[in-house]
């Protein structure tokens, strides 16, 4: 994009300079116009007076109307001269005016690229911590697994106890009885 606008930019230079220089080009040659004028009313004049001169007579009328050109060339010589520098000077605005527009544009460029790498930053940071939360949680979830598991087997383990218990009990009550049935028969001599 920077490529283009300076492009853009020496092309309007360019173009600028163009104008300038046909518009000072053509002042220039109104300027020259009138010096040869001035030069034509001179030689005029200089004939007049010299054709006076020669022949001894007074000035007259006709030679204060030439002066008069001359002047007047000399005033519009100044006029123009103003124009270029009017020229020169609107176009140094200009210049200086798109030149704080580029500065401008880069400086909002600048804040812009900024702000994206901050943002960037910002939403990089917001997965980092999504990422570590979900890594939290799914270990949670694993020792909550774990924990179920162990409580399951915890009680199966008792379940299996409590009947590793009842049969040691009935086991117990059958060996009783059975040592107590052997001694009833000893003890009982009417059934023998």
């Amino acid at each position: 994009m920077a490529f283009f606008d300076k492009i853009g930019e020496l092309a309007r230079s360019a173009a600028d300079k163009a104008s300038d220089g046909m518009e000072i080009t053509r002042i220039n040659s109104d300027i020259t116009m009138q010096q040869g004028n001035i030069n034509e009313y001179q030689r005029e004049l200089g004939m007049y007076y010299w054709s006076k001169f020669v022949t001894g007579e007074k000035l007259d009328e006709e030679a204060m109307l030439i002066c008069d050109k001359i002047v007047v060339a000399q005033d519009k010589i100044r006029q123009y001269a103003a124009e270029i520098e009017k020229v020169k000077r609107d176009r140094e605005i200009e210049k200086a005016e798109r030149a704080e527009q580029k500065r401008i544009a880069e400086e909002k460029k600048r804040q812009e690229e900024a702000e994206r790498k901050r943002q960037e930053a910002e939403r990089k940071r917001q997965e980092e911590e999504r990422l570590r939360q979900e890594e939290a949680q799914r270990k949670l979830e694993e020792a909550q697994k774990q924990l179920e598991a162990a409580q399951k087997q915890k009680a199966e383990i008792q379940k299996q106890t409590v009947q590793m218990q009842q049969q040691l009990e009935q086991m117990q009550q059958a060996q009783n009885k059975a040592e107590e049935s052997p001694e009833d028969s000893t003890n009982n001599p009417t059934e023998s």
